[in-house]
């Protein structure tokens, strides 16, 4: 595909794309028909590092009382989990470090179960488990 790079910064532009990424397969030419797994794993970055984001420099407390904070943290945690579940069986089971039957669960339980969402396990989950996350994810990005 041949675009020059105002014709492809208009199509962006236009589509409301704010990152454009081609990996291995793109560059390759080996590209399969269905979504590569690498940028699924990149939205699972991307959210992860929002979720991060939207509690720097907060406290447990402010979950409580913040009812934007606790659904911005909810849909980031779901988007990561819908993101986990687009990779493929083969793309999962090239990365078992990554816990990938955890992030799934989480993010049906906070889709499906969201009229009972423990805010405690909530919290935790971004302070204490999304930054080991983001960097095993990371490393899957950096592994081609």
């Amino acid at each position: 595909m041949n675009l020059d790079d105002e014709s492809l910064a208009h199509f962006c532009e236009a589509h409301h794309i704010r990152r454009l990424s081609l990996f291995g397969s793109q560059l390759k030419g080996t590209a399969r028909p269905e979504p590569d797994d690498r940028w699924r794993v990149g939205h699972m970055i991307d959210a992860a590092s929002q979720a991060l984001a939207f509690v720097d420099g907060r406290k447990r407390e402010d979950l409580a009382s913040d009812l934007m904070l606790r659904l911005a943290l909810t849909k980031a945690l779901e988007i990561v989990g819908e993101a986990a579940t687009q990779v493929s069986e083969a793309g999962r089971s090239e990365f078992p470090c990554v816990p990938w039957p955890q992030i799934i669960g989480m993010g049906n339980r906070l889709a499906h179960a969201y009229f009972d969402i423990n805010q405690n396990i909530l919290w935790d989950t971004v302070q204490l488990a999304l930054p080991g996350l983001l960097e095993q994810l990371k490393a899957v990005l950096e592994s081609e």
